[in-house]
């Protein structure tokens, strides 16, 4: 009777972590239909708004995804849907090319938020609440930035992708979300060219939805308590222009001025709640089903 009812609970317990393990941290499963069709609702979004590019259309193929844009041209990224679904774009430096010529070379990393936007909305995430949380976590931890300006770098583009680059850059959401991977990475160098790979990878385990609630709850805050006004006062003009000599940056900002910035914005950790809840109930059933059974294990004699 014993062995039959610790039998029992044994199949209790894995039913319900099989359950849980289901309903969190499993992503939908994405084709390349679904995946169109992602991309078909952003471009009909408001999300688009907040992205400093023109993007007139979004094609999906068998495994490359074209964006096309009436500023910087078409961008490209290769996509896979197996196993670990992975995106990469592609950009490409050489000396002698203009500053802004490498800002729109930096916007084939664009098309790696977009993807990572259109798996989040895919698993119940708004568009806005995806793009917002990706660079937030992107640019969360980042360090001193170097100041140099335009005519320096284009004097030396090499010198300092040599520098920004030379070894692969990791970043993730890991303290977050735990969503996504993203890696940057030198590759085909010469002494005048090169180009740099962007990878991007979603992990199968992502909790999307647990995400949802975390910018809902981060956007509810902002609404409840707005920042104060803040009045900008008028800068002198200086001949020559700063730009942030940084690897981590990638956003295309073709402004004269571009400032050096920090974030200190925190989000809740994903999912934390969520096991704490299921723990909790998980040890109040066990309780009362063991002791409904014990009762009556002690009157078998």
């Amino acid at each position: 009777m014993l062995k039959k009812f610790l039998s029992i609970i044994l199949i209790f317990i894995i039913i319900m972590f099989t359950i849980y393990s289901s309903s969190y941290g499993a992503i939908q499963p994405v084709t390349k239909e679904s995946l169109e069709q992602a991309f078909q609702d952003l471009m009909s979004s408001e999300a688009l708004e907040g992205i400093n590019l023109d993007i007139t259309n979004i094609q999906v193929e068998n495994d490359i995804i074209t964006i096309n844009t009436s500023d910087v041209g078409e961008i490209q990224v290769k996509y896979n849907l197996e196993d670990e679904l992975t995106f990469v774009s592609e950009m490409n430096v050489e000396q002698g090319m203009t500053y802004d010529e490498y800002l729109d070379e930096t916007s084939s990393a664009t098309g790696c938020m977009l993807a990572y936007m259109a798996i989040a909305n895919l698993n119940g995430v708004d568009f806005e609440y995806a793009s917002t949380y990706f660079i937030l976590t992107y640019i969360s931890g980042q360090g001193n930035i170097e100041m140099i300006t335009k005519e320096e770098f284009e004097a030396n583009v090499m010198k300092y992708i040599n520098e920004w680059y030379g070894e692969p850059i990791s970043k993730n959401d890991a303290t977050e979300g735990d969503t996504y991977e993203i890696t940057m990475e030198q590759q085909d160098v010469t002494d005048t060219s090169c180009k740099i790979v962007t990878t991007l990878k979603i992990k199968a385990d992502a909790d999307f939805t647990r995400l949802q609630e975390m910018m809902e709850e981060q956007f509810s805050n902002q609404e409840q308590d707005p920042p104060e006004e803040v009045v900008e006062e008028p800068q002198e003009e200086h001949e020559e222009t700063p730009v942030i000599t940084n690897n981590n940056s990638s956003s295309n900002n073709n402004n004269n001025n571009i400032q050096k910035t920090t974030t200190t914005n925190n989000l809740p950790k994903a999912g934390e709640d969520t096991k704490l809840y299921f723990l909790i109930g998980l040890i109040v059933i066990l309780v009362i089903f063991f002791g409904i059974n014990y009762r009556r294990l002690k009157d078998v004699k």
